[in-house]
């Protein structure tokens, strides 16, 4: 079955347990326009990955110098439709959204 769960994609270092509530992707389901968003404090560095449910990524951006509020707008109209995962890596964590386009 395609049923990925975040824990796919937990890091080994389980004292960095990124509250994946803090990561904000709307809308939700969606036609491929979406926008990302991140609180979180001392933030400094951020990679946003889009893997679909076969666990390939097909969309990365790599961010410096990000603040404690990071903001992204992503145009994923080009992907089929089905469900995939937002994956931002940080200094702080990994935070992990599902989303399904449709």
């Amino acid at each position: 079955s395609n049923q990925l769960t975040s824990r796919s994609f937990e890091t080994s270092n389980e004292s960095k347990k990124a509250n994946n509530d803090a990561l904000v992707v709307f809308p939700n389901p969606s036609n491929g326009v979406i926008s990302v968003e991140l609180e979180e404090e001392s933030l400094r560095q951020a990679k946003l990955e889009v893997v679909n449910a076969q666990g390939k990524v097909v969309h990365e951006e790599k961010f410096q110098q990000v603040s404690s509020f990071y903001a992204s707008d992503l145009d994923l109209s080009h992907l089929p439709k089905g469900v995939y995962f937002v994956l931002l890596r940080t200094n702080n964590g990994q935070f992990v959204r599902q989303l399904v386009l449709e």
